[in-house]
């Protein structure tokens, strides 16, 4: 019982998904929910790339700008270095300390003293050129420390925030010590190597940027000298001072090779690897990068701005699909329920007119046509009855002999006897096979015989036929195993097909012809295309050596076009026989014609393994 109760569940669930009312709802709102999703989907992925690119637009802006100023800063301080290298005061003041150091062994204490007194007020005057130029309208005020010196180290000016220090014990030789000065000195341009602790003064705290050029004589391309300068990182962080960070946006800067500082509490900080996603901005100086990790967190806002429309959006096209289904509903699904409540009343018997289902519509006109029906339906279905009726009477008809069967074997065993007793054995033969054949049109009126009886009766046709050409044609049967005579046939299958391969086959050759018979069985599933669950096949296949078919000929021998020639069995054709195997056996089996023009041709059977009764 409950097992029932579960069926019927499933049953009502299988009917409830498969009605119109269901498919409305499913194609509406499927619709809407489809167009919905490929709209939003289509907005967001737009908006989301036109906010990203836009965010990433802004920030490369920023760059430029911030960029620009910490350039216009470096440039700054590398024209002031350059300033240094080609002065003529100051080139003049460091070849005169390099020849003399040269010359100091060669002179007397009191000429040494003398020219040292001369070298004092060189370097003084000298210092006094170089330190107005070092404070000259503040372009310099990034720049802590300048030192210019002699190649040697013993003789250098040096200025360092507006004050002037002349000497400083070991400064020079601390300076050339460290693992860059050297790198930077022989490089072809200036170049940097990060932020460094300042060598001149080890309390500083604050890393600085050192830059290192040499100094040529302006008389020759002797080395006489170089500028050493400190550079402070305000040169990059005040530039930051007036640039508002968002609390998720990252700023980086590479100095020379590989050093990298990220800019964070007014500071930089040395990093090691920098994020994915950046914007970057390259500076004149090819050794600085200026990065920036734009803000999430802003275009997230936008964003969700931008969301909050397109779920607007989306809800709008689902609530014009939710009453686009009511409506639907309304005009489609409540008219069908009724007509198929009609139409379930008809068939529990109930043929009354029933005005309701006739609207002003198309389904209205389906309804009209429906209660119009409904008042004929009986008299179809009895027709429908009697017309199947006289189709089955006419389809043994067809098989039944026109004239008086007792009157023609009375004549026909007359001929026989009176050929027997004058000693024509064609006549006798003839008419005793012509006898035996009109004998099984009237006598038998089964559909499906013993192979075993319709080969007698081909047997009898081709005796007819083989007096008929005298002699020329030949017959042979080959059955493979003897258990298949006993298999079922419909009958009068054979003879239309060895019919059509004497008149279309071996007549038209003009000479001799033969056609064989071939019976055997094959296995299920063997390469015929056809499974017939758990049978063996029985195949019947009639060659003849005549002309051959093209494909048009087997095509309307096939559809009925083509017929036998023969007025006695002229309405039993090849169509006919394989329609009638198809009626009795199933649509997967039939007739089949393989065929080769001038060479041969196969009419080949496949019937199920049955024996008949």
């Amino acid at each position: 019982m409950k097992k029932s109760s579960n069926q019927k569940g499933i049953k009502l669930i299988k009917k409830k998904l498969s009605s119109i009312r269901f498919q409305i709802v499913m194609y509406s709102m499927g619709f809407a929910i489809l167009v919905s999703a490929l709209l939003v989907s289509i907005c967001y992925f737009y908006i989301r790339a036109n906010l990203r690119r836009n965010v990433r637009e802004t920030s490369e802006s920023s760059l430029q700008l911030l960029g620009s100023e910490i350039d216009k800063s470096l440039d700054n301080a590398e024209n002031f270095a350059l300033w240094t290298t080609i002065d003529s005061t100051i080139n003049t003041y460091l070849y005169r300390m390099t020849q003399e150091a040269k010359e100091a062994d060669t002179l007397d204490a009191e000429k040494l003293k003398e020219r040292n007194a001369v070298d004092r007020r060189l370097a003084l005057s000298t210092w006094e050129h170089f330190n107005n130029e070092y404070n000259a309208m503040g372009r310099t005020r990034h720049i802590q420390r300048v030192i210019v010196s002699t190649v040697d180290g013993q003789h250098y000016l040096q200025s360092i925030q507006n004050a002037a220090i002349t000497s400083s014990q070991g400064l020079i030789g601390r300076i050339m010590s460290t693992n860059y000065f050297y790198h930077l000195l022989e490089a072809e341009d200036f170049e940097f190597y990060g932020l460094k602790n300042s060598p001149a003064n080890p309390f500083l705290t604050e890393p600085v940027i050192p830059m290192v050029r040499p100094i040529q004589s302006s008389s020759s391309s002797e080395e006489i000298g170089f500028v050493y300068m400190e550079v402070s990182p305000t040169i990059i962080t005040s530039v930051f001072s007036n640039y508002i960070l968002e609390s998720d946006e990252r700023v980086f800067i590479s100095i020379g090779r590989g050093h990298k500082y990220e800019f964070k509490d007014g500071a930089l900080s040395e990093c090691s690897t920098l994020p994915d996603d950046m914007v970057s901005y390259q500076f004149k100086n090819k050794a600085f990068t200026l990065y920036i990790l734009p803000s999430r967190r802003a275009m997230d806002i936008k964003m969700n701005y931008y969301l909050a429309i397109i779920g607007l959006i989306g809800f709008s096209i689902i609530f014009i699909g939710l009453l686009l289904w009511l409506r639907l509903d309304h005009v489609i699904s409540d008219p069908i329920t009724k007509l198929l409540y009609k139409l379930e009343k008809i068939g529990g018997g109930d043929f009354s007119r029933d005005e309701s289902i006739e609207w002003d519509t198309e389904l209205g006109a389906i309804g009209a046509g429906i209660n119009a029906l409904s008042q004929n339906v009986e008299n179809l279905m009895e027709k429908k009855v009697q017309d199947e009726k006289k189709k089955q009477e006419l389809e043994y008809q067809i098989l039944q002999s026109q004239i008086n069967p007792h009157f023609l074997y009375n004549t026909l065993n007359t001929i026989k006897w009176m050929a027997t007793i004058q000693g024509s054995d064609g006549i006798a033969d003839m008419s005793t096979a012509l006898s035996r054949l009109l004998r099984n049109i009237s006598k038998s009126k089964e559909n499906v015989i013993p192979l075993s009886k319709e080969l007698d009766l081909v047997k009898d046709y081709f005796t007819i036929m083989k007096y008929r050409y005298g002699g020329t044609i030949e017959f042979d049967i080959d059955i493979k195993d003897p258990v298949l005579l006993r298999a079922g046939v419909n009958r009068f299958s054979l003879q239309p097909i060895i019919e059509n391969a004497i008149f279309h086959g071996i007549e038209p050759k003009g000479g001799a012809g033969k056609i064989v018979v071939s019976v055997f069985l094959k296995e299920q599933g063997d390469g015929t295309g056809i499974e017939t669950q758990e049978r063996k096949l029985m195949i019947i296949e009639v060659r003849d050596d005549g002309i051959g078919m093209t494909q048009e000929q087997i095509e309307k021998t096939l559809s009925g076009e083509l017929e036998g020639a023969d007025d006695f069995f002229r309405h039993i054709g090849v169509a006919n026989v394989s329609q009638r195997i198809k009626y009795t056996f199933g649509e997967e089996y039939g007739l089949s014609i393989e065929s080769e023009v001038s060479k041969y041709t196969v009419m080949r059977f496949t019937l199920p393994y049955i024996e008949a009764e």
